[in-house]
Order: structure tokens, then sequence, then C-alpha cells
């Protein structure tokens, strides 16, 4: 429990068709349109340890409330090139907690495995929506990567 709220966490992997050091290029620049920051919104990224990020998920439907502007910030804590990224996750979808995301890439046959844990979120369900949100953004960024791939 955090500040007296029942939280939970979720873990969730997806293989990407590239390399370690690409993914983690991409994942870390908010200006790719490969990467997780995608979308209308706005975004900005300072990725440094300590440097904070904040994005605007524009029309996100993945609720069922017909889309909406759904803003994110946090701060990285751990850059790790090129196996993990670790940042605070806030939105008002964790009702204020600071949850933590962590995200790793380890090679792996034909491209690169990427686990996503997601933890310090409260344990109801908006914070049951983040895993499908993840699911989500990794599949479009596995789909960026194939495509690629499969068009050359």
């Amino acid at each position: 429990m955090e500040h007296g709220v029942k939280t939970m966490e979720f873990t969730v992997t997806h293989s990407i068709s590239t390399s370690p050091e690409q993914l983690f290029d991409v994942w870390l620049d908010g200006d790719s349109p490969r990467g997780p920051w995608v979308g209308n919104g706005a975004r900005r990224l300072d990725p440094v340890v300590g440097g904070v990020f904040y994005w605007a998920d524009k029309n996100w439907t993945d609720l069922e409330t017909g889309g909406g502007d759904w803003p994110h910030y946090g701060r990285f804590l751990r850059i790790e090139r090129p196996q993990l990224v670790e940042f605070t996750w806030v939105s008002e979808f964790t009702h204020g907690l600071d949850s933590v995301v962590t995200v790793a890439f380890r090679e792996a046959e034909g491209g690169t495995e990427v686990t996503l844990r997601h933890s310090g979120l409260p344990d109801d369900q908006a914070g049951l929506d983040h895993k499908n949100a993840w699911i989500r953004i990794l599949g479009n960024v596995g789909a960026h990567f194939s495509a690629s791939v499969s068009g050359q």
C-alpha cells in the first residue's frame, strides 16, 4: 500500500523485430513515430536521469470513454543503454500516485524481448486499464518495426 491506497503491479512482454540498441534509442526519442510517445498530443522528453517527461495521449480510446486528452508525466529514474529505462508515471488514472514503469530490453532470437513492469498503480479498474494501454503501445511499436523489416 502506498499512501493508504491499495496498489497493484503487472508485467507484460513483447517481442520486437529490431536490436535492443535501436529499440532503446527509439524509446527515448519523443519525436520518433516508432516509439511509445506517439499521437497528436503534446510531448516533451528530457531522457536523462532526473529529467522529466510530459505526454498527452490524445484521443486515447482504450477506455470506453470516447477518447480525450490524457496527460501523463514523470521523471526518469534509471537509464542503462541498451538494457533498461525506468521512470515514474503519473496521470489522472493513477489518482496522483507516483507509479513506476521499468522497461527492460533483452536480445532474443529475431530481435528484442521487451519486458515492461508497471508498479504502484491503484488497485482498481483505472490501474488495470494501464495494462491494456501498454499492450497496445508495445504492439504499435512492434508493428512499426515489423513493417520496416518486411518493407526492406
